[in-house]
């Protein structure tokens, strides 16, 4: 449930027993998310990334940021038992903060500026108290409630935040080589942007300045996957688009994704998907 949202954060908290294998995705914006998983765990994919979010015993704390809308996947399995707290704050609040601040590093300005940036931490005693107090609120006028609620949330991201300016024993923060994922950020926006266009590995090499081997391990390297297979997911993505919003037949969606046999594209389609192209007209 939505405990409060408001312009500085929104906080989600949950307590569930999977009734089912879950696989699901959404579209999610720009954001500096924290979660304390109190109980369980699963599995939330940031462009094909897997990240696994709990412990199979004990309590976590996570932390990522996304610098542009992006597809975010989540998968939980049968009878899991999820407690959890999710706290969602805009980029420019965290970059409000640090106007005119001195830290004694750079690493939160980095996180922040990198997509698909992580943490992960052993939450304090005092956090997981105010992360068990959201989850179980006393009783009161609402209004009083949402206070609560945003000053423990504060102090959680507070905590959050300490970790990935000065990670400690028991804290990984992975922003993984910047100037690598700066390079790979603009290779996949260019890919985004230029889809229709389906310029050469050499042409978009000179357009960056790098090799082509030196681009391919960049973008390999921070989306686990290669510029030929991450096009060919983008096209899948708008064939699939096509069929659902624009009602075109499968054949033609097939044509716009760039192949010529319908049955290949249906293969492609069905193995990214889990079902036919078809289905998507239903």
């Amino acid at each position: 449930m939505d405990i409060i949202s408001s312009q500085t954060l929104r906080v989600h908290a949950s307590e569930t027993e999977e009734a089912h294998d879950l696989n699901i995705q959404w579209l999610v914006q720009p954001v500096l998310k924290v979660a304390i998983i109190l109980e369980g765990t699963l599995t939330v994919w940031l462009d094909d990334k897997p990240i696994q979010l709990g412990r199979s015993e004990g309590s976590a704390g996570h932390a990522w940021a996304l610098t542009e809308p992006m597809l975010l996947r989540r998968e939980s399995q049968k009878g899991m038992r999820v407690r959890k707290l999710m706290i969602s704050i805009p980029p420019d609040w965290v970059r409000e903060l640090l106007q005119d601040q001195t830290l004694p590093n750079g690493n939160l300005q980095r996180f922040i500026d990198t997509h698909c940036a992580t943490a992960a931490w052993t939450p304090s005693k005092h956090v997981l108290s105010l992360a068990e107090q959201i989850l179980n609120p006393t009783e009161g006028p609402k209004p009083i409630q949402n206070m609560a609620v945003e000053s423990k949330a504060i102090e959680i991201v507070r905590e959050a935040l300490s970790f990935i300016i000065t990670p400690a024993t028991g804290a990984v923060v992975a922003t993984r080589r910047v100037g690598t994922q700066f390079r790979a950020q603009r290779i996949r926006r260019y890919l985004q942007e230029n889809l229709d266009r389906n310029p050469s590995l050499q042409t978009m090499a000179q357009e960056f300045g790098l090799s082509v081997g030196s681009m391919q391990a960049a973008f390999k390297k921070s989306y686990n996957t290669t510029i030929a297979e991450f096009r060919r997911d983008l096209r899948l993505q708008q064939a699939r688009t096509a069929i659902e919003l624009d009602g075109v037949t499968v054949s033609e969606a097939a044509y716009r994704a760039g192949y010529a046999n319908p049955a290949s594209f249906s293969t492609a389609f069905k193995r990214r998907f889990g079902f036919a192209p078809s289905f998507s007209k239903e």
